[in-house]
């Protein structure tokens, strides 16, 4: 089954508070198993949030990237449909369902449950 129907397209938006954004150029859809997501054209990402101390073992444009765009746009404010939780699962299985290894998925899931909730619909 194809999971992500769509190329993940994006252009370079600048830095905001020392993080690198991308803003999408054209839609970009993950199929769920809660069903279909989709991230509209327009929307800004810093991709995946990952320290530049860990660079070295997991690559900020790795496997988990188009899932954490996915993530990025559940934790927006534009979200109405998934809860924290359900959106950090829903990270998880995108993360599997693009062949992300189980031990990365789940250190990165783990970090996400850990301090997610500082940006979860914008809280900083």
């Amino acid at each position: 089954m194809i999971y992500f129907p769509d190329e993940l397209e994006f252009r370079d938006a600048g830095m905001r508070g020392g993080s690198r954004i991308f803003r999408l150029t054209s839609p970009f859809s993950y199929l769920s198993s809660k069903g279909p997501i989709t991230v509209p054209a327009g929307f800004e990402t810093d991709g995946t949030s990952i320290p530049r101390a860990f660079w070295a073992i997991l690559d900020p444009f790795g496997p988990y990237f188009k899932a954490a765009v996915i993530h990025d746009w559940l934790y927006s404010p534009h979200n109405r449909r998934f809860t924290r939780s359900q959106s950090d699962e829903l990270f998880k299985e995108a993360m599997f369902n693009n062949g992300l290894d189980w031990v990365r998925r789940e250190l990165i899931y783990r970090a996400v449950r850990l301090g997610g909730w500082r940006h979860y619909k914008g809280k900083k």
